[in-house]
């Protein structure tokens, strides 16, 4: 699949996926994302100029010499259990032995992976009303179900969907968009291990070899999910993840970093929200320092 497709089923699933220049951007709250998240763009002065003014925070991936963030990547021909440590190949045997894998129906999709959306945004502390809205899940799911280049694995237990992975293939690469379970079940059955082990599998026997995406780090610090990550062996490639700041809210952002680390000469820094705001500015500058223009 190309991104022009991409783009097409994902308007046509409800999003509303703005054009700027010749890229494409996604508006999710106040945060403006280029779209899709994982495909790098070209970040120019006039795409910097028609983004900056109109939305706070613009987010992109970009191809920068410094790198500041990582994507994890599966790139490999055998994802056989013994390439696993111990620990893993235990609980990916687990998982196997209770779990009963397969394409869920649509309806399990619309009301079993409804219900573990909404668990699991809210554990992360994330907002996606595409995820967590029934109606604008049912449209979501219903969209993409049917297509050929995206593939949805449910893990089973007891009859019922405590999990599920959704994969898109895009420009030669397998994207993971979507990979929850029901922690309420997790201890029991370790789901998301066993759904890992079989995709990928799956999609080795179909193509011999693989490179499979589990997406960037998150910009909320998950720790847990970076673990998992790792231990199902996906490597840490080094990227760049910029973000260009609205002029009105920067010297906002620049009061918050001067209060906290100049007045209060705080060398370390607990709160977490003051962390993101580090985090949100020490991205901003890393574009512009690199385009010897920054603010």
């Amino acid at each position: 699949m190309e991104v022009e497709e991409l783009v097409s089923l994902y308007r046509n699933c409800g999003l509303n996926i703005n054009s700027i220049g010749d890229y494409y951007f996604n508006q999710q709250g106040w945060v403006n994302y280029s779209f899709p998240n994982l495909v790098k763009i070209s970040i120019n002065d006039n795409l910097v100029k028609s983004i900056k003014w109109k939305y706070l925070i613009s987010l992109l991936l970009t191809e920068l010499r410094r790198k500041n963030t990582y994507e994890f990547i599966l790139n490999t021909s055998d994802y056989s259990i013994d390439k696993f440590a111990k620990k893993i190949r235990n609980r990916i045997r687990k998982s196997l032995q209770n779990c009963t894998f397969k394409k869920p129906d649509l309806e399990d999709m619309q009301t079993f992976g409804l219900a573990i959306n909404q668990q699991t945004l809210k554990r992360q502390h994330k907002k996606d009303k595409t995820l967590t809205s029934a109606r604008l899940w049912n449209q979501y799911i219903s969209t993409l179900y049917s297509q050929d280049r995206i593939i949805i694995l449910g893990a089973y237990y007891a009859g019922k969907m405590v999990g599920y992975i959704m994969v898109l293939e895009l420009m030669e690469k397998y994207i993971i968009s979507h990979a929850f379970i029901d922690r309420i079940d997790s201890e029991i059955t370790d789901p998301m291990n066993g759904l890992l082990y079989t995709m990928v599998n799956q999609l080795i026997e179909k193509n011999k070899s693989v490179k499979v995406s589990y997406g960037i780090d998150s910009f909320v610090e998950l720790h847990e999910l970076n673990r998992f990550k790792n231990n199902m062996l996906f490597d840490r490639v080094p990227v760049s993840r910029v973000y260009i700041i609205n002029p009105l809210l920067l010297p906002f952002i620049k009061f918050i970093i001067f209060y906290n680390i100049h007045l209060l000469r705080r060398k370390s820094i607990q709160n977490t929200f003051t962390r993101k705001i580090i985090r949100l500015y020490q991205g901003h500058r890393l574009f512009f320092r690199e385009c010897n223009s920054c603010p």
